[in-house]
């Protein structure tokens, strides 16, 4: 990136990150030193025209977060797509993200329109953090 006269790295972390849950303590962790890392990275590379962000994803609806609706579904002794209902209606904005949602973001942050954006961390979550920051 530097021989090319800039560039960017987009982070793709979780909302967990900046909204711990309970039971997912090394995961947080772990998506906490990653949010560091990027923003003294960016620190470090704005000069050299090099971007450096993170995206903390909310709920999106991926086979991944399917399966953890389902098993959570199973352990109550409730039908899944009741689960899935309730979920959504958690979410601000009513429905769950979608790849798409995270790929907007990503599309923004690589191009030109995006190259005054370093070292942010945002949440993609259809308001369901409830923090001022």
């Amino acid at each position: 990136m530097r021989a090319a006269g800039g560039g960017s790295v987009v982070n793709i972390t979780a909302l967990s990150a900046v909204q711990p849950l309970i039971g997912f303590a090394l995961s947080v962790a772990t998506w906490a030193g990653v949010i560091g890392f990027a923003k003294t990275l960016s620190l470090e590379l704005a000069q050299e025209r090099i971007t450096i962000n993170t995206i903390c994803p909310g709920l999106i609806e991926t086979p991944r977060v399917n399966k953890v609706f389902a098993k959570r579904a199973e352990q109550e002794g409730r039908d899944p797509s009741l689960v899935v209902e309730e979920v959504r209606r958690s979410v601000p904005i009513g429905r769950l993200g979608t790849p798409d949602d995270i790929a907007a973001l990503v599309a923004l942050l690589v191009s030109p329109l995006g190259s005054f954006i370093t070292g942010t961390t945002i949440q993609v979550d259809g308001g369901a953090r409830q923090s001022l920051l």
